[in-house]
C-alpha cells in the first residue's frame, strides 16, 4: 500500500481547543494545506458527512460532546476510505506528550 501525498489537501481538524488549534493550521499553511475545523464531535460528523472534498482528518480524542472514538465508528458508518488520526491528550499517555495515533480500521 502505497502512502498517500497530503500535499495541496483539505484536512479537517476537530480541535476544540483554540491554541492547539492555531498550532496546527499555521503548520499547514506552510504545507499549503486546505484546513476546515469542527470544534466538536458533532461538528466532524456533519461536516465529514457532507464534504467530499475532505481528504484528511487529524481529531483531538477528547472534545466536550462525543469522544474521539465514538466520532470514529459514526464516520466509519458512511466513510471507510477516509484517513483519520486521532491526538491522545498528554494526560493518558506515560511520557506526557501528544500522540497522533492512526485509527485501527485504517493506518498509514
Amino acid at each position: 500500500m502505497a502512502i498517500p501525498n497530503f500535499e495541496n489537501s483539505i484536512i479537517l481538524v476537530v480541535e476544540d481547543d483554540d491554541m492547539s488549534f492555531l498550532y496546527l493550521n499555521q503548520i499547514f499553511k506552510l504545507t499549503r494545506n486546505g484546513v476546515v475545523r469542527a470544534r466538536n464531535g458533532n461538528e466532524a460528523i456533519q461536516i465529514s458527512r457532507s464534504n467530499s472534498a475532505i481528504d484528511l482528518i487529524l481529531m483531538d480524542i477528547q472534545l466536550p460532546d462525543i469522544d474521539g472514538n465514538t466520532i470514529t465508528r459514526e464516520i466509519r458508518k458512511f466513510n471507510t476510505e477516509l484517513p483519520l488520526l486521532r491526538r491522545q491528550p498528554e494526560k493518558h499517555n506515560r511520557k506526557g506528550i501528544s500522540l497522533w495515533n492512526p485509527d485501527a480500521t485504517r493506518c498509514w
